[in-house]
C-alpha cells in the first residue's frame, strides 16, 4: 500500500518503525487506524501461544484494512 512503515525485530515481537520521508506521526496514524479495524498494537507488540492460527489470519486481513485506510488518508 506504499505505507512508509516497516517493521523490525524478532517475530513474536515486532518493531513498527516510520520509514524515511514519512510524516512525523506516521507511528500515531498507524496505531490510531489499526485500532479503529480492532487491532491493539504497541510501539512492540507481542505474539504467543494464546494466539491461534486463525487469530493471526484475522489481525493480517484487520491490518490490512487499516494499510489501505492509511494510505488513502495520507
Amino acid at each position: 500500500n506504499n505505507v512508509p512503515l516497516r517493521i523490525k525485530g524478532f517475530w513474536p515481537c515486532p518493531s513498527f518503525l516510520p520509514q524515511s520521508g514519512a510524516p512525523a506521526d506516521m507511528l500515531d496514524i498507524f496505531f490510531r487506524f489499526a485500532y479503529k479495524n480492532g487491532v491493539s498494537l504497541y510501539n512492540v507488540s507481542y505474539v504467543n501461544f494464546s494466539h491461534k492460527e486463525e487469530d493471526i489470519i484475522e489481525t493480517v486481513e484487520r491490518l490490512d484494512e487499516a494499510m489501505e485506510e492509511i494510505a488513502a488518508f495520507l
